[in-house]
């Protein structure tokens, strides 16, 4: 707003907000370079910057997260199994109900215990014997194979 105040000559634009595709001010958001350096050495996963998944892996993380959550209590209890059926939903919510469930999920599950789920489910999925004889480069090796070496990476940083 203040730009459209002062004549164009007493703008300084290299200190403006930066916008993003929503058209919200990226007041937190990491610079590029931070997002391209993040989780170097970790696996591909979100935000890792390496070479996208192969075909058929997110059709793996669905089986993963459908045969975890299925059990016990845990679709209504572990946060991965909320945020989960949430994003199932996503295209018929609107940001504002989208916003307001996924807050509610970080209420009843703190991040801290929701990454300690997060990880249970993975141990689940990629402690099973066929993961052992997955072909490297099938969409199970990768999401194992990925995880493997986030957890290694935690190890390295404590």
């Amino acid at each position: 707003m203040l730009a459209l105040l002062l004549p164009l000559a007493q703008v300084d634009t290299s200190k403006q907000p930066e916008i993003g595709p929503e058209g919200a001010e990226a007041k937190n958001r990491p610079s590029p370079q931070e997002i391209a350096m993040r989780g170097r050495g970790r696996g591909r996963g979100r935000g890792r910057g390496g070479e996208p998944m192969p075909p058929g892996f997110a059709e793996e993380v669905e089986k993963m997260h459908v045969e975890f959550c299925s059990e016990g209590g845990r679709a209504t209890t572990y946060g991965p199994c909320l945020k989960y059926k949430l994003k199932t939903q996503r295209k018929s919510l609107s940001k504002e109900e989208w916003d307001e469930k996924m807050k509610a999920v970080q209420d009843i599950v703190p991040l801290e215990l929701g990454q300690q789920q997060m990880d249970e489910m993975h141990d689940f999925w990629c402690s099973r014997p066929e993961v052992k004889d997955a072909v490297e480069g099938s969409p199970l090796h990768n999401l194992c194979d990925n995880y493997f070496k986030h957890k290694e990476g935690l190890k390295k940083e404590l």
